[in-house]
């Protein structure tokens, strides 16, 4: 009995390290990542131009400098808080930029009277097993 229930808290430990991000795109998405990095990968062909998938968090309206890596700006005074998980899958794509690596998506921003709208889209056919890698629009 003892053994059965250990096995059962190690699923449940399981189960829940595994809710760290949440897929809610049209394709399908899938994360690699530790504690220095996430890559995102796509199991299938995305073409040019598609509409990949909304980044999802909380906008938060701040002067202050926020430096962390699920942290998405939008503008000068205006963020996308991704850190509470699970995460939406977009908020840890990497961007090329820093990685010296040419961007296969890039995020956009559409204002919409008081709400805010983040995107992502593909710039160039993006192959099955592909990594995403993103520029963001407004830089």
């Amino acid at each position: 009995m003892e053994s059965l229930v250990r096995g059962i808290a190690s699923l449940r430990v399981e189960a829940q390290s595994q809710l760290i991000w949440y897929n809610n795109c049209d394709y399908e998405l899938f994360c690699i990542g530790d504690e220095w990095q996430d890559k995102v990968f796509t199991n299938e062909r995305i073409a040019k131009g598609s509409l990949i998938g909304m980044l999802e968090g909380t906008l938060v309206n701040t002067r202050a400098l926020v430096q962390d890596k699920y942290c998405v700006w939008l503008s000068d005074y205006e963020l996308l808080d991704c850190r509470s998980t699970p995460r939406c899958i977009l908020s840890m794509v990497r961007e090329g930029f820093y990685e010296g690596i040419d961007a296969n998506c890039k995020m956009g921003v559409s204002y919409m009277g008081e709400g805010v709208c983040a995107y992502v889209y593909a710039v160039r056919d993006i192959e099955a097993g592909e990594e995403l890698f993103m520029d963001k629009e407004f830089y």
